[in-house]
């Protein structure tokens, strides 16, 4: 596999790879020898149709971004299969899942929850399966990592509510 290194301004250099026929495999941006890029994926993988085939943003050698997902995986037809939100390294998202798997009509598979990478959510379960009729087949509770079951969640929220935790 051939590949070619460019520096670009800034700092910054730019590392492509190809497939024996010419057509790019990877690109990468690097500064400091470490994954970075401020203005789109520093990780970008292509099939030999030259269709997107992953993306990862790194900001400073961690994978990070703020106004979206940091991983975005793509299938062969170029339809989103997974997004996965990461700030700093971390499995991280506060206004919604961390990680949402999709079907092949973009239907949500199941979604996790993830606050500085560890499975975790207040309001509900942290993960959540739907069939493709979207109706939801399985849940799990987490809090800080810890497995609940269903009941053990509910009395949380109960003595929460009754300002018995905080």
């Amino acid at each position: 596999m051939e590949k070619l290194k460019k520096k670009l301004k800034n700092g910054l250099t730019k590392e492509i790879w190809y497939y024996p026929n010419g057509t790019i495999e990877r690109e990468a941006y690097r500064l400091n020898k470490r994954f970075h890029r401020e203005d789109g994926p520093a990780i970008i993988f292509y099939n030999h149709d030259q269709k997107v085939l992953r993306e990862i943003y790194y900001l400073q050698g961690q994978i990070h971004r703020i106004d979206g997902p940091a991983e975005i995986y793509y299938c062969r037809a170029g339809e989103i299969t997974s997004e996965h939100y990461y700030i700093n390294d971390q499995h991280h998202r506060e206004d919604g899942p961390a990680e949402i798997w999709y079907y092949n009509n973009r239907q949500i598979q199941h979604v996790l929850y993830w606050i500085k990478d560890k499975l975790h959510r207040e309001d509900g379960p942290v993960y959540i399966h739907y069939n493709q009729n979207n109706k939801i087949i399985k849940q799990k509770y987490y809090l800080n990592h810890k497995y609940l079951t269903q009941e053990e969640f509910e009395n949380h929220l109960i003595k929460k509510k009754l300002n018995l935790i905080k």
